[in-house]
């Protein structure tokens, strides 16, 4: 069975072995995945999509998520449960977790759009 990975940067399909994607030509050694993760987790969500060269997160620009952050922030100061604090750090490890496996060639769970 050959091994796939996907581009982060097209999406494209390609064998394990390539350096580079088969469609646009993205050099898989160009971008870290630790500096795209450490963005989008201490940083700003959103962040790390930009440095990975996507533009689009669910059909939304990147920047969106970074909205979706402050808002949720916003949201959670008055939330006597902490369930919205709760909520921010699943999506920040799920955000985390996705973006590292776009910047190793893996699909990940997140539909983007270049």
């Amino acid at each position: 069975m050959v091994k796939v990975k996907y581009c982060s940067k097209c999406g494209t399909q390609n064998d394990d072995e390539n350096k580079y994607c088969q469609q646009c030509g993205y050099s898989w050694d160009q971008k870290k995945p630790a500096i795209a993760v450490v963005l989008n987790f201490f940083i700003l969500w959103g962040l790390g999509y930009w440095y990975l060269g996507i533009k689009k997160v669910y059909g939304l620009p990147w920047y969106s998520l970074a909205i979706l952050l402050i808002v949720l922030w916003a949201l959670a100061v008055n939330d006597p449960t902490g369930l919205l604090i709760l909520l921010i750090i699943v999506l920040n490890f799920a955000l985390a977790y996705d973006l590292y496996q776009k910047a190793t060639g893996k699909s990940g769970w997140v539909p983007i759009n270049r």
